[in-house]
């Protein structure tokens, strides 16, 4: 389903007159001040899913056009992610520069365009069809509001709506935020340029007046242009209008902060990929600085160090080297004295200075980050002390500890509803109505959760002190990660080293950290897993991506490679756990016998390959509704690996048929790419294909 039509969506803070009624029995009553709750919940859903939803008296999606060029796509990615954040409509933002119309250049100096991208609004209504309504907007901008309040002003016959500027600003009126009837709007490049060259349309008539638009009502809130400008909870889009100060061309814009926050928020979802960020420096499209501010989560750019701000040195802004129209956007000079003088004190030293100090206070003032652990249980009275008082000395403990109970007949409960009153930090245990299973039972207690950062625990290991402290610590070290984890000591049943860590049983080592140190994290957990759930720990924000967990997937593999394809990964080297290995594992990481290995290679391997390839199919489909994977060709790697495992899982018994499958399977590389090349394609033709993990 791509496409949900309704009859509405209620909303609003308050109920109709005619259920006055009603008054001490509404939602409203129980602490609801507004419904409107609701709309910034449909639009992660739209963000996460690109469903079209809308009223059926509703135009969608809602048509955002966006005047830029090449050397503006970062802004433009960002302010799509600024929209989409907020739409509770359907959105499809055009940049109008990909739109491959030519825009002629008029004969006379005087009438070329202030910017290489004034006239691409002039293109709108004939890229519609002359239908429906359309938005423009310009590429330095951001947006704070639903952008379905734009789009749902009436035009009550007016072919264009434009914002009242105050007069206050000194500027020309704009309009670089329309609402355009398309089907009135005759508009033709060629013919608007011809007019410039034939004198019967001048410049400042044509972008000014807006002359080419016979029924203008400047009638939109002034909230939808503010002219570098923020009134939180007031403004609807704020306008990076002077050019030399916006946010990703200068490290002296007082509202970056805003703008770099929605950037964080758009890599950390998996929306824009960092390497756009590096592509963007290495073509002089953006301060050279920016990168660093990206890696190292520096929100606000006056707080950039020292050697940050030399890395800007030499750098010129692409506008600089365009040749530009002299027609000024200033009504008075007063209004241009104002606007330098601002611009010269926010580059100054004494304002940098008093953001760090402001800063610095509140920073001491701002709480730490919270810390959730999860942990489920299911009959763990053998063993569950041990990691309950391991949990008891951590150095830096939980904020709380949320158990979820499958439903155990011992006194498992018990020895947690004790545990509760022995410790400062607050637990909350739930039992299950029903068992669920390892899976769901660890997805309820992940739901539970109200820490920024959640931690998975197993009943029967035991925490190194500093585990905790060590987790948050690198989480907090860099925004961009979304886990880590580490490894972890193999131990028996009285806890005695067995000799080898977790990593060493799954070959966690050398290569494949190399490559999951470059950023090829994803790939290398689609391979084998590595991040154990008993010592991983993820950011809380992660979880809508996360959840539901497919009933075919173990907890802790599902949420990493997850995390993987949106985030940066880290890991920890040092064992932070001791790993039992007991009767009762329900997975472990004991090391098979040669007896065991050697069995497995004559058994059949078809029933295992196809239920790895409905865990695949599981995963294309999450992956589907992401914004952007933090690897663009992740997608058609999970692809590629899908048709190599249901080609392996559909071979038949007879070895005679087998080899046209496996020729189709060596010529496009795909055992070298997914499985374990040559001793794979022998295993296929000629022995049964059981083996302990993918990698067969």
């Amino acid at each position: 389903m791509r496409q949900v039509r309704s009859l509405g969506i209620d909303g609003g803070n308050s109920y109709s007159a005619q259920f006055q009624d009603l008054s001490a029995k509404t939602l409203l009553a129980n602490q609801r001040t507004t419904f409107d709750i609701q709309f910034s919940e449909i639009a992660k859903i739209l963000m996460r899913t690109r469903i079209d939803c809308a009223p059926l008296d509703v135009q969608s999606p809602v048509r955002v056009y966006v005047a830029a060029t090449e050397a503006q796509m970062l802004a433009v990615r960002v302010l799509e992610y600024s929209i989409r954040k907020h739409a509770s409509l359907a959105v499809q933002v055009s940049p109008l520069h990909q739109c491959g119309i030519q825009i002629p250049t008029p004969a006379a100096p005087q009438n070329c365009p202030r910017t290489p991208f004034s006239f691409q609004r002039f293109l709108i209504p004939a890229l519609t069809r002359y239908q429906g309504k359309a938005i423009y907007l310009d590429s330095d901008m951001q947006v704070f509001q639903d952008i379905r309040r734009l789009w749902n002003v009436p035009l009550e016959g007016a072919d264009l709506l434009a914002v009242q500027e105050p007069g206050t600003t000194g500027r020309r009126p704009q309009f670089s935020v329309m609402l355009l009837d398309c089907g009135s709007l005759r508009w033709d490049i060629e013919a608007i340029v011809s007019a410039l060259n034939e004198g019967k349309l001048t410049y400042e008539q044509l972008m000014y007046e807006m002359a080419v638009a016979p029924k203008i009502r400047p009638s939109l809130d002034s909230a939808w242009n503010s002219l570098e400008r923020y009134d939180p909870g007031e403004t609807c889009l704020v306008h990076y209008t002077d050019m030399n100060t916006q946010p990703w061309l200068s490290a002296n814009n007082p509202l970056g902060y805003l703008w770099m926050r929605d950037l964080f928020e758009a890599l950390d979802g998996g929306f824009l990929p960092a390497s756009e960020i590096a592509e963007h420096v290495r073509r002089g499209f953006v301060r050279p600085s920016l990168l660093f501010q990206v890696e190292h989560r520096v929100e606000d750019s006056y707080l950039l160090p020292t050697k940050a701000r030399r890395l800007d040195q030499g750098f010129v802004p692409p506008f600089s080297a365009a040749p530009l129209q002299q027609s000024s956007p200033w009504l008075r000079p007063s209004a241009v004295l104002r606007a330098a003088a601002r611009g010269y004190f926010h580059s100054s030293l004494f304002f940098r200075a008093g953001r760090r100090l402001r800063s610095l206070l509140r920073s001491l003032s701002m709480p730490p980050l919270s810390l959730s652990v999860a942990l489920c249980t299911y009959n763990g009275s053998q063993f569950l002390p041990e990691q309950l008082q391991s949990l008891r000395s951590q150095s830096r403990q939980p904020d709380e500890l949320v158990v979820c109970d499958d439903r155990s007949s011992d006194n498992t409960v018990a020895l947690v509803e004790r545990f509760a009153q022995s410790v400062p930090f607050r637990v909350r245990l739930e039992v299950n109505p029903a068992t669920l299973g390892s899976t769901k039972n660890f997805e309820q207690a992940i739901v539970r959760c109200c820490g920024d950062i959640i931690a998975l625990s197993d009943q029967d290991d035991v925490w190194q002190n500093d585990k905790l402290a060590r987790l948050e610590e690198a989480l907090a070290a860099s925004h961009s990660l979304g886990a880590v984890f580490s490894d972890a000591d193999v131990v028996d049943e009285q806890l005695r080293p067995l000799g080898y860590t977790l990593w060493d049983r799954y070959g966690f080592r050398g290569k494949r950290q190399r490559q999951f140190q470059k950023g090829k994290a994803f790939r290398v957990l689609l391979d084998r897993n590595a991040a154990t759930g008993a010592t991983l720990a993820f950011r809380s924000r992660l979880k809508e991506w996360i959840l539901p967990i497919p009933a075919c997937w173990m907890h802790d593999a599902w949420i990493a490679v997850v995390v993987a394809a949106i985030a940066d990964l880290a890991i920890i080297e040092k064992p932070l756990i001791q790993y039992r290995q007991h009767a009762q594992n329900q997975i472990g990481g004991r090391r098979p016998k040669m007896s065991e290995f050697l069995q497995s290679v004559f058994q059949d391997n078809s029933g295992f390959y196809q239920t790895y390839v409905t865990q695949l199919k599981e995963l294309r489909q999450r992956l589907a509704a992401f914004p952007k994977l933090k690897q663009a060709d992740d997608l058609s790697r999970l692809e590629s690996r899908i048709l190599h495992f249901e080609a392996r899982a559909l071979m038949p018994s007879r070895r005679t048929k087998r080899l046209p499958i496996a020729l189709r399977e060596l010529w496009t590389l795909r055992y070298f790419r997914h499985s374990n090349g040559s001793i794979s394609l022998g295993k296929d033709l000629f022995l049964s294909r059981k083996w302990a993990d993918c990698r067969a």
